[in-house]
């Protein structure tokens, strides 16, 4: 799997169709926006199998390789996927600074 790698999250989820068979262990192909892409599970617990002409829902890619989940799966929290952006954590804590509890922790680590 490419979990070294870091997943960026797509604003919407998508719809695709599978072309090759995905499954836990095995990635596979879909049809996606007029494409083919290479396509694997977003969540590596998932156990389903999705098999050509079913849909999948894209919610974000590493590299070219789209990530997918099968249609009707619940999708991970949006806390979930800030754990997972480093580049949107970031975000997340430098726009916690500037709340009013953000600046009260630096004047007391400053003091």
């Amino acid at each position: 799997m490419l979990n070294s790698q870091t997943v960026t999250f797509f604003p919407q989820v998508a719809e695709g169709k599978v072309d090759r068979t995905i499954t836990a262990v095995q990635a596979g192909r879909i049809k996606f926006q007029g494409s083919y892409w290479p396509a694997q599970f977003y969540d590596a617990d998932c156990q389903a199998t999705v098999l050509p002409n079913d849909v999948v829902k894209v919610v974000g890619r590493i590299s070219i390789t789209l990530m997918v989940v099968p249609d009707g799966y619940s999708l991970p929290a949006q806390s979930e996927k800030t754990a997972q952006n480093p580049a949107e954590k970031w975000v997340s804590g430098i726009t916690a600074l500037f709340k009013p509890e953000g600046r009260r922790r630096l004047s007391a680590i400053a003091n």
